[in-house]
């Protein structure tokens, strides 16, 4: 029973294999449509304004002038997607860099504007007070009440150091944008040239198909039906071959015939030895002897033989026939 069951998953493997090509290709009918993964393609990629989209996708959906693209090659009409976001970054990396080209100037020209201001007031000072002696250091740090604070030296060094700082945090900044967009951009390149080739041979096997008749069309035609019935005659000469594999493991008619002829020998064999066994008389075999008052007075039942029944079908007949006929094959 095994066996069978086996045998019988085994067949519906062999069905479902040579069926395969066939569900396969109701699959491809049921799939997204060539127009509509082009139209989310440069959805995706916002090239939908593209002229060649534009026509190309209108031409699928109408079915005209598709014989007039298939003459192109997509993938040399097809956009080249740009990475917007890299557009942004790389606007905010130029922006960031013109400030820090601009704040490296800062310190120069504040500290010669302090020098300028201290000195004013330095020559104001000796002018009133003549007969002081001051150092011109000493009156940039201290101001002597004539020269604001914010432009003495202490206050504009500090000053000096916010810039420079700002000037280094800003270096580093731009240095990791550059790096983190290079990165960026040839991810998208990668991508979006592997989307952009998918969907472009897709479209040249589409339009391959709708190409105008010609003998070339015709002769690649041709061949792709001959191809398409050699990969039939494969796959069903896979299937046939789990098939007869089967078939050569169930037991041939000779075999269950043979087995059953030898059940019925042995039934009619024992049938014999039953029906000798019956016939034995103990009477005849044993000597004669007189007969004791016990045993006349326990009369023992005599049991009785019952004739087998025999079957109406002759079986010495039918395998006659049977053997007659193995030996003429």
């Amino acid at each position: 029973m095994a066996r069978k069951v086996a045998t019988a998953k085994e067949v519906v493997k062999a069905k479902e294999a040579v069926k395969a090509p066939e569900a396969a290709k109701v699959k491809v009918e049921k799939s997204e449509s060539i127009d509509a993964q082009l139209e989310n393609w440069a959805r995706a990629y916002k090239v939908s304004a593209d002229p060649f989209v534009t026509g190309l996708a209108l031409a699928i959906k109408n079915g005209k002038g598709v014989s007039a693209y298939a003459e192109l090659n997509p993938l040399d009409y097809l956009p080249t997607p740009v990475h917007a976001g890299n557009e942004r970054n790389t606007s905010l990396q130029n922006l960031l860099t013109i400030i820090r080209n601009i704040l490296v100037f800062f310190p120069v020209a504040l500290t010669w504007i302090a020098v300028s201001k201290s000195t004013t007031a330095f020559a104001a000072y000796t002018e009133a007070n003549k007969s002081a002696v001051v150092n011109f250091l000493e009156f940039w740090q201290n101001g002597y009440g004539i020269l604001a604070k914010s432009w003495t030296i202490g206050h504009v060094a500090f000053l000096d150091f916010i810039i420079i700082i700002a000037v280094i945090a800003l270096t580093l900044i731009v240095a990791l944008m550059h790096n983190r967009n290079v990165a960026a951009t040839k991810a998208h390149v990668i991508k979006s040239e592997a989307d952009r080739t998918a969907i472009g041979l897709k479209l040249h096997l589409y339009l391959h198909e709708h190409r105008a008749v010609t003998p070339t069309t015709i002769s690649s035609a041709v061949a792709r039906a001959v191809k398409d019935l050699a990969d039939t005659a494969k796959s069903l000469e896979k299937s046939s071959k789990v098939l007869q594999k089967d078939i050569n493991q169930i037991p041939s008619n000779r075999q269950v015939l043979t087995e059953v002829k030898r059940l019925v020998t042995g039934v009619k064999e024992a049938n014999k030895v039953a029906k000798a066994a019956s016939k034995f008389s103990f009477k005849k075999a044993a000597p004669a002897r007189t007969t004791s008052r016990v045993e006349e007075e326990v009369a023992l039942p005599q049991v009785g033989y019952v004739e087998p029944v025999e079957s109406e079908f002759n079986f010495d007949d039918y395998f006659k026939d049977f053997d007659k006929k193995i030996s003429d094959k």
